[in-house]
Parts: structure tokens; sequence; C-alpha cells
């Protein structure tokens, strides 16, 4: 059984068309066969060169949702349930040690040292070479993360929560205060913007603030959750700021989301918060 991968072969060229044979799997690995596959800013700055982990030749391509073909031996979910053949699934990207103390003291396995990320730091040429997801087969190692995906949610709607939404999930795990009631400023309509309304929403706040300059996702963000948009294009940050310390009882925000990746952002973010909020960055 062969597999078709894309593979980047030089920094800023475009991607190579390879075929090659599906290998046995190793115990613990399962054979994947990709219904959907995102496009990142991360795989943009990986094929310009400017990501320190990425060898080459790579297999681009972090955010993958798909269909069990084969396991060797009994994988599970996280939730403990046998992978069979057909299973829809969703993978977490990085594979960590769970020994060091990152990952075994500190639960912050993203920090861990050995942490490998499929279609950013293993190469196309380290076995068993199908290690990303623009491919039509990706094999995952022992020791990844796995999810069920229920019946009926499109793949190519879901593959960004293996990226932008695990990360913003992350983010929100490490409050250590309820949201219910709560006021949260999102900086930035992207997609982890997006992610950010959608969390603060269901977790009970509020209000859920988003500052963007653009009209058309700023709208998808109330689609998301977000109870009030600002375009900072038409509203100053004074003004903003202003805005937020209205709806709030002039204390700021609870908790601030800087999804925007910018100094000034953040910068602004720290003014949102009331006294004692949380600026997630």
């Amino acid at each position: 059984m062969k597999a078709r991968m894309m593979v980047l072969e030089r920094f800023g060229a475009p991607l190579v068309p390879r075929e090659i044979d599906i290998p046995p799997l190793e115990s613990g690995q399962t054979l994947v066969r990709l219904e959907a596959a995102g496009v990142c800013g991360s795989d943009v700055h990986i094929w310009k060169g400017e990501d320190p982990r990425a060898p080459l030749p790579l297999v681009l391509g972090h955010e993958g949702v798909g269909a069990v073909v084969d396991t060797a031996g009994d994988v599970r979910t996280v939730d403990g349930r046998s992978l069979v053949p057909g299973d829809p699934i969703i993978w977490n990207r990085g594979i960590s040690c769970k020994r060091c103390r990152f990952c075994a003291v500190f639960k912050e396995p993203s920090l861990c040292p050995d942490r490998r990320v499929y279609g950013i730091s293993i190469p196309a040429d380290e076995p068993p070479g199908l290690n990303g997801c623009y491919a039509d087969h990706i094999v995952l190692r022992a020791g990844t993360d796995i999810f069920d995906v229920p019946l009926g949610i499109d793949a190519d709607i879901l593959v960004s929560a293996s990226c932008s939404g695990a990360t913003v999930a992350h983010a929100f795990d490490m409050l250590d205060t309820p949201l219910t009631g709560m006021t949260v400023a999102v900086q930035g309509p992207g997609p982890l913007g997006m992610y950010a309304a959608a969390f603060a929403r269901s977790l009970g706040a509020e209000h859920v603030i988003v500052i963007g300059g653009t009209a058309s996702r700023l709208a998808l963000c109330e689609t998301f959750g977000a109870t009030v948009t600002l375009n900072r294009r038409e509203l100053s940050e004074p003004e903003r700021l202003d805005i937020v310390r209205g709806m709030t009882g002039g204390r700021g925000a609870d908790v601030v989301v800087e999804a925007a990746g910018t100094n000034g952002a953040a910068l602004e973010g720290i003014r949102l918060l009331r006294k004692g909020g949380t600026l997630l960055s």
C-alpha cells in the first residue's frame, strides 16, 4: 500500500510530491487516512525557513482530522476506548515524553524539551516517514493523545481545533477562577480570537468583547459568542478603553486574551485589565 505526501525540500520553494510504501506499523502506532489538513500561519513561517525547529525534508501540516485505517496492538483514545478501523479521530499535534519535570510535575507537556510535533519537527526521512498532515496518510506514534470525533462533524471545520482550538483551550485551562459573570476581552478576530470568544462564552462569561480591524471577522466572532465587537479602525485605543471600563463599572476586563501577536496589542491588553486580572498571551 502506498501513500502520497507533499514534501518541503527547500525553504521558500514549492512542495514536492512524493509517493512511498506505507511501512509496517510498530507497536502502539496508528495508521490514519487524512480527511482534512489545515493551513496554519505557522506553516507559512516554516515554509519560509523562519522556524528553527523545522528540519528538511519535511512533510508540513500539524492540523489534521482523519479515520483510522489500522493499529499495531490495542491503541486507545484518551477516554480509554480501543480504536478500530473506520473510527473518525483527531489527535494532539505534539508528543511529549511524559517523564520529564515539565510533563510529570508541572503538568505542562507543551514545555517538554523532548516534545516532537507532527508537521513541524519530525523530518520526512525519519521512519515511518508519514510524519505530517500534507499527505493522504499519517502514522501516529505510540503515546499520541487521540480523541474521538462525534459522527456528523465536518472535518474541514473541525481541523482548526487541533491547533488554534487546542491552544486556546490550554490557555483557559490555566485560569484558576471560573468565568461565570466575568468580562473577557479578546484582541484579534482570527482563529485564536474566534475560539477564545467561543470558550469564554461557553464557560459562562457575561461579556465577551472582541477587538479587531476586519469587519467580516468581527461579524464571524459574533456567531462564535462575542457579545460586543469593537473595530479598531473606527475606534481609537482610548475610546476602546472607555467602552470596556464603561461595561465593567470602571474596573476593566477580568481576563484579556491577546490573540493579535503584536507588542502594541499586549500593551493595550494590560491597560484593558482590571486590577488583579489575567492576561493570556
